[in-house]
């Protein structure tokens, strides 16, 4: 049987913070007002999941996946290559962008929490 994302709270705050960056991704010009709003629910899930969800066995495929996104943002930021794909482009722009608002806060306390658990040892 497959391994689960977590359990409780943590998989909650993961879908969510999945369902809000689909929407952020998607109504972006509709939702600017709204961003501050946004990026503090990110961080709070992300928080939330990296606490909840990532332990000690799970820490490093988080940190490479978290490593992954973050040179995969960089590169399309630096080519602009996704905006001239039409709408797909943009939405895949945003996307990344709000994924990261998620990830990056949750990126940084499993870091935290693997060196904590190093000098530990």
């Amino acid at each position: 049987m497959p391994k689960r994302i977590g359990s409780g709270i943590g998989r909650i705050a993961f879908l969510a913070a999945v369902i809000v960056a689909v929407i952020a991704a998607l109504f972006n010009n509709y939702l600017a007002d709204y961003y501050a709003v946004i990026v503090v629910i990110q961080v709070l899930l992300g928080i939330v999941v990296a606490f909840k969800n990532v332990g000690s066995v799970e820490a490093n495929n988080f940190l490479v996946a978290t490593l992954a996104l973050v040179l995969i943002a960089y590169a399309s930021g630096l080519s602009y290559g996704l905006e001239l794909v039409g709408y797909v482009g943009p939405f895949a722009n945003n996307l990344i962008s709000s994924l990261l608002l998620f990830v990056v806060p949750a990126a940084v306390i499993v870091a935290f929490k693997s060196i904590f658990a190093v000098l530990k040892n």
